[in-house]
C-alpha cells in the first residue's frame, strides 16, 4: 500500500532500515507453494507460526517480508505476504548458517511462534501472496545474473594480469596459445552474458517481469550464473596453485560464484521456465 511504501521504503532508501525476503522453508525451496508457515487473522492482528531458512540478511534485518498460508488447503492460492518487523512479539532469529561462500552476507533461520503483527501489515490482498513472490523472483533474476557477470569479469581481469607477469617456458604465460584460447573463451562468455543481463535489466525497467516474460529473464539468470562458475574456474586454472590459495581473491570468487546457481531459483527451475515459455510461445525471437 502507499502507507507501507512511505513508511518502509523511505527508511530503506535512507539506510535506516534493512529488510529481508523470507520465502524458503526446510521443506519448501524450489517448490514454494509447499510452505507450511501459517497466518491466522484474529481481530485486528495476524498470528504467524512457522520457520524460514537460508534467509539472506535475516539476522540483521529490521523487517522481513514473510510468506505464509492463510488458506492451507488452497496450495499456492492460499498464500499471503506480510511485513513482519523483527521486534514483533514471537519473532526470533534461530541459527546462523555457516556457508561455503558469500561470507559478506549472513543467512539465518527465522522463527515465528505465535508472532503477532497488525492486520495492516498484509501486503496486497489475502491469498494473493504467491503472485507477489513470483514477481519478486522474476525481477531479481537480472540482479543475480549481474552478480555472476561481475564475479566473472573480476576473476578474468585478475587472472589475465597474472598471465601477463608470470613467465614459463621462456615467455609470458599470456603468449602461450593454450592460455590465449582460454582467455578468448572467457571473454566471449562474459560478453554474451552481459547482453542477456542488460536486456533483462531493461525489460524489468519497462515493467516486463510478469509471467509471459519469465523465459527471457530466466535465460539471463541461468546463463550468466553458469558462465560465472565456468569462467572463475578457468581463471583459477590460469593461476594454478596460487589461485587455489585462500589469500588469492580467485579462491573466494570461486566459492561465491557457486551459490548463484541456487539462489533466486536453481538452474533447473530456470530451464523449466525457459522451456515452458518456448512451448507456450511466450518468447518471440523476432521481438528481441
Amino acid at each position: 500500500s502507499e502507507d507501507q511504501k512511505n513508511y518502509y521504503l523511505s527508511r530503506v532508501a535512507s539506510g535506516e532500515f534493512r529488510g529481508c525476503f523470507a520465502l524458503t522453508e526446510p521443506g519448501a525451496g524450489s517448490d514454494a507453494a509447499a510452505i507450511v508457515t501459517s497466518a491466522v487473522l484474529k481481530g485486528d492482528e495476524y498470528i504467524l507460526n512457522g520457520e524460514k531458512c537460508f534467509i539472506s540478511g535475516g539476522s540483521v534485518a529490521d523487517f522481513a517480508i514473510i510468506f505464509a498460508k492463510t488458506d492451507p488447503q488452497a496450495g499456492s492460492r492460499g498464500m499471503s505476504a506480510f511485513i513482519v518487523p523483527t521486534d514483533s512479539p514471537g519473532f526470533s532469529v534461530g541459527r546462523l548458517d555457516k556457508k561455503m561462500g558469500v561470507h559478506g552476507v549472513p543467512t539465518a533461520q527465522l522463527l515465528m511462534q505465535d508472532c503477532h503483527i497488525p492486520a495492516d501489515n498484509l501486503i496486497g490482498k489475502e491469498n494473493e501472496g504467491f503472485k507477489t513472490a513470483m514477481l519478486t523472483l522474476n525481477a531479481m533474476r537480472a540482479v543475480v545474473g549481474a552478480r555472476g557477470l561481475g564475479i566473472a569479469e573480476g576473476a578474468t581481469q585478475y587472472a589475465v594480469e597474472y598471465t601477463r607477469n608470470r613467465r614459463a617456458f621462456g615467455q609470458r604465460l599470456c603468449d602461450l596459445q593454450a592460455i590465449q584460447f582460454m582467455i578468448a573463451d572467457m571473454a566471449m562468455s562474459i560478453e554474451a552474458a552481459r547482453l542477456l543481463v542488460y536486456q533483462a535489466g531493461w525489460m524489468i525497467d519497462q515493467g516486463q517481469y510478469t509471467r509471459e516474460y519469465a523465459g527471457i529473464l530466466s535465460m539471463a539468470k541461468c546463463f550468466a550464473t553458469e558462465m560465472a562458475v565456468k569462467v572463475v574456474s578457468d581463471a583459477l586454472q590460469l593461476m594454478g596453485a596460487y589461485g587455489y590459495m585462500q589469500d588469492c581473491p580467485i579462491e573466494r570468487m570461486y566459492r561465491d560464484a557457486r551459490q548463484l546457481l541456487i539462489v533466486e531459483g536453481t538452474s533447473q527451475i530456470q530451464r523449466i521456465d525457459i522451456s515452458r515459455a518456448v512451448i507456450n510461445r511466450d518468447i518471440d525471437y523476432h521481438c528481441y
